[in-house]
């Protein structure tokens, strides 16, 4: 009665009698009686507690080489010390899976601003809170605000993929490349050295993994505009020519500016399909 057959014993654990044969062939799990004669094995009723372990284990994504290495050694010790492996592995992989659904959420987010009509060149004040980023200085590849579309769009270009080599550098997960911003400095802005000179990746500011590598983007009081074309009929770009704009209007309203540009992308072509190269960029300055 105590005798199982392969099938029985597959029956009654929910696996297949190709993984017993699997598990014989590796030595994990033999069948305790052979009939020569026959061919045939038999398993026993209290080995289904050691198909659960091996199953446990494989849950773990542990192989079946170090799965049978725990079982030969039977050592607590040896357990533990792989298990805290597991669960670091799992960790890791647990936040790469937040940070591909905040990047799902990102873009899904995009695609309703994508749907509606933004309204462009209005001007607001909008209270943020603190942002984490990762700052890229572009050195050669930064680009004064007077240069002509076509050159500034081919500056910025090359500046994007210095910015995603210098995460990469850093060990940032390439799923953050999506939210490269560009940055002209407080001091240049009041200075009236308007220069591309600065790019943001912002990350989520729960990914305590990143350390030291970000930099908080402080909270305050905004003035932001959303601005459609990369070029204007004169052939800059609309986004400086705005810049230019959005900083009389500062002076003019009396406010001062507290912090550096920040030209946040929100919409491109590649993916939302808007007009030609144009792309909607959400223009912000700190203030007070």
């Amino acid at each position: 009665m105590n005798r199982l057959t392969v099938g029985r014993m597959a029956e009654l654990n929910c696996v297949s009698a190709r993984t017993l044969r699997v598990y014989d062939e590796k030595g994990l799990l033999e069948p305790a009686e052979r009939d020569d004669e026959t061919g045939y094995r038999y398993y026993t009723i209290d080995q289904c507690a050691t198909l659960d372990a091996i199953q446990q284990l494989q849950h773990l994504d542990m192989s079946l080489d170090e799965i049978k290495q725990v079982l030969d050694k039977h050592d607590v010790r040896d357990l533990c010390r792989r298990l805290c492996e597991r669960e670091g592995a799992i960790d890791d992989r647990l936040q790469e899976l937040v940070r591909d659904k905040r990047l799902l959420n990102n873009l899904k987010q995009r695609c309703f601003i994508a749907m509606e009509d933004v309204p462009l060149g209005e001007y607001r004040v909008e209270t943020m809170g603190d942002r984490r980023a990762v700052r890229v200085d572009l050195g050669e590849d930064a680009f004064d605000a007077s240069l002509d579309s076509s050159t500034a769009l081919e500056k910025w270009q090359f500046a994007v993929c210095k910015v995603k080599q210098s995460l990469l550098q850093r060990g940032i997960p390439s799923s953050y490349f999506g939210n490269v911003a560009c940055c002209i400095p407080q001091a240049d802005l009041v200075g009236g050295e308007l220069q591309y000179s600065q790019a943001l990746v912002f990350v989520d500011n729960s990914d305590l993994t990143l350390g030291d590598r970000t930099e908080v983007i402080p909270a305050g009081r905004y003035l932001t505009v959303m601005c459609k074309d990369l070029s204007s009929d004169e052939g800059e770009l609309s986004e400086s020519r705005q810049l230019a704009a959005m900083l009389e209007h500062i002076r003019a309203t009396g406010h001062r500016v507290a912090g550096d540009y920040i030209g946040e992308v929100v919409l491109d072509t590649k993916l939302f399909d808007y007009t030609g190269r144009d792309e909607l960029v959400k223009m912000q300055v700190r203030i007070d």
